[in-house]
């Protein structure tokens, strides 16, 4: 064995990440030490043994750092005290799947095989016990449903002396063991002898292969290759790679390889693992890996040949694990969820009809079903269905006080008068001995039923309640009218009388006012008035002024003329006299019409 080229880098990184020396590492991957009595010996390993130590040492450091990780961030959720006082959990189990691949090994045998332990506490939950209860209870109608029992499966795989743990388990033992020898006895014991007639049909030879063996389990026959069962069984890391771990430059790794830090490759641990999983807490088991991380554990080099001898195989400290786990779901309440695949080809919107309904009827969901239908999945004692269901009869029935487990045959009576009047389909229940079963839905129609009941009388209580209430909160809203009323009708009149008292002062302004406004425009009509007439006087004087200065120009002009033409005149007497006459009518004649003028002015004045 060797270390080829290509895997020169990475085997670098992971000694310096370990604080070991190349030479030391190398040596101990490649080689083991043969412990006689008289000597050691140093052997080769061929590649897959090679392999296997690789992967035991990357699981062993992988699970001291995960639970170095994990270890106080659990103490520090859950305190000591906490814990040795909790009484109940809720937990949810998260499993492997059933695995089928191409080629299956070591692990998907540990994983079925876990399944299959999971799928017997399955039915033993599902359909023994309901069906148990039933014949206890000595229903009169039910008939007993089959189911495929996987019981032979299990015997084949975990049987006691003759079973594949166990042979693979002394196999592992053996100094000269080896995978093909371990399946030449798993020929002779299971295909060729089939001495076991309950296991018989679960094993067989595969037809062109002398080191694999097919399984037949719930869900699919499953062929596993038995070559390196033995080395993964055992999955020990070497006692040369922990002291070489222990002698590592990092302190770090040096203390999680540290016995003080680990626990001894001894039963203790699978036993401590099991104590833990019947306080409430999940077993320290996933898949084979991690669990032969936790098996795994430094042994002094002096004391190494006295614990290999101890040291318990994988499958030992599994089996014990898985009994823990199904240990603690004994003391549960379980609910299950299957999950079922569509397809092979993991595709979305792809639905395979038969490779699903294979499925649901490897599962036990068909059986389910059934049960479920024909069964009655709801069920409560008989003295406390009486207690809590007598109310629909009303207070004809009076519950007789027994302080005895035994029921007796009145509270029967009772019982089945309550279902009668309740329930007229007598095929949709049981009366048994101690309990009454109840088809799907029908206890929910009791339940709906007895709602009813609280609901009408709650409703009774609540109008009479809340009669009494609004009668009370109508003669105190009557009170408070009638006060609202009087201070009201008293601010009304109050306002009212305001308002008056506000009306007579407008009234009395708005005389004012008016008396005001009319002497103020009797004041600005005179003054017009006597502007106008000032006015007009003016113009008259102008007119008059006018005229008499035109009159004086006349007279002037005329005693001028008179004066210049004195001689002339004088002949002209006569016709100046006539001619004087006319012009002193006509001069009486304006004068006259100034008159009416200035009389009309002042009737128009006087009018205004």
């Amino acid at each position: 064995s060797f270390v080829s080229p290509e895997s020169e880098a990475p085997f670098a990184i992971a000694a310096a990440l370990l604080g070991v020396g190349d030479a030391k590492l190398r040596q101990w991957l490649t080689k083991r030490q043969i412990v006689t009595r008289h000597d050691h010996i140093l052997a080769r390993v061929n590649r897959t043994q090679a392999l296997v130590i690789r992967d035991s040492i990357a699981k062993f450091v992988y699970s001291r750092l995960f639970d170095w990780i994990l270890g106080p961030i659990n103490a520090s959720l859950l305190p000591t005290a906490v814990d040795e006082s909790q009484t109940s959990f809720v937990g949810v189990l998260d499993i492997y799947g059933f695995e089928h691949f191409e080629h299956n090994s070591f692990e998907q045998f540990c994983i079925n095989y876990a399944n299959e332990k999971l799928q017997q506490n399955f039915n033993h939950h599902v359909f023994k016990l309901e069906q148990d209860e039933y014949q206890r209870e000595q229903l009169a109608s039910w008939t007993f449903i089959g189911f495929q029992d996987n019981q032979p499966c299990i015997d084949l795989i975990e049987g006691k002396p003759i079973g594949i743990l166990a042979l693979l388990d002394e196999e592992s033992r053996l100094e000269q063991g080896s995978d093909r020898t371990f399946t030449e006895k798993l020929y002779r014991q299971f295909a060729e002898q089939q001495q076991s007639i309950a296991s018989a049909g679960y094993f067989r030879k595969p037809r062109f292969s002398n080191t694999a063996f097919t399984i037949r389990h719930y869900a699919h026959d499953v062929t596993y290759e038995g070559d390196g069962f033995l080395e993964k069984n055992k999955d020990t890391v070497p006692d040369e790679i922990l002291d070489l771990l222990c002698a590592s430059s990092f302190e770090f790794v040096g203390s999680l390889v540290s016995a003080s830090a680990v626990p001894a490759k001894s039963t203790d641990g699978a036993a401590k693992s099991t104590d833990g999983a019947a306080k409430g807490t999940t077993p320290e088991w996933g898949s084979p890996q991690q669990t032969a991380a936790k098996v795994a554990a430094p042994t002094p080099k002096a004391t190494a040949q006295l614990q290999r001898r101890q040291a318990p195989t994988l499958t030992g400290v599994f089996k014990r694990s898985l009994a823990g786990l199904l240990s603690t779901l004994a003391e549960t309440e379980m609910h299950y969820i299957r999950c079922i695949k569509p397809n092979e080809a993991k595709q979305a919107w792809l639905f395979e009809a038969p490779m699903v309904l294979s499925q649901l009827r490897s599962c036990g969901v068909i059986e389910t079903i059934r049960i479920s239908k024909a069964g009655y999945p709801s069920r409560v004692p008989i003295r406390t269905f009486n207690e809590r269901y007598a109310v629909l009869l009303g207070d004809s029935i009076a519950l007789p006080a027994t302080s005895s487990d035994t029921v007796s045959a009145e509270e029967h009576d009772i019982c089945r008068l309550i279902l009668e009047t309740c329930l007229p389909d007598r095929g949709q229940y049981q009366v048994g001995l101690t309990k009454v079963f109840f088809r799907a839905g029908q206890w929910a129609i009791m339940e709906k039923k007895r709602s009813f009941l609280f609901e009408s009388s709650a409703v009774v209580m609540q109008k009479h309640c809340r009669g009494a209430l609004v009668r009370r909160s109508y003669h105190i809203m009557i009170a408070a009218a009638r006060t609202i009323q009087r201070w009201y009708r008293r601010r009304l009149f109050a306002r009212k009388l305001e308002l008056l008292r506000r009306m007579h002062a407008v009234r009395t302004i708005e005389r004012y006012y008016i008396a005001l406004q009319r002497r103020r425009r009797r004041e600005v009509e005179d003054k017009w008035a006597m502007f106008i007439q000032a006015r007009c006087r003016g113009f008259e004087a102008r007119r008059r002024l006018r005229q008499m200065i035109e009159d004086k120009r006349d007279m002037d002009a005329a005693r001028a003329r008179d004066e210049a033409d004195a001689a002339r005149r004088a002949a002209e007497n006569e016709r100046m006299r006539v001619e004087q006459a006319r012009k002193d009518a006509e001069s009486e004649r304006i004068r006259a019409a100034a008159q009416a003028a200035r009389a009309k002015a002042q009737a128009a004045a006087a009018s205004m």
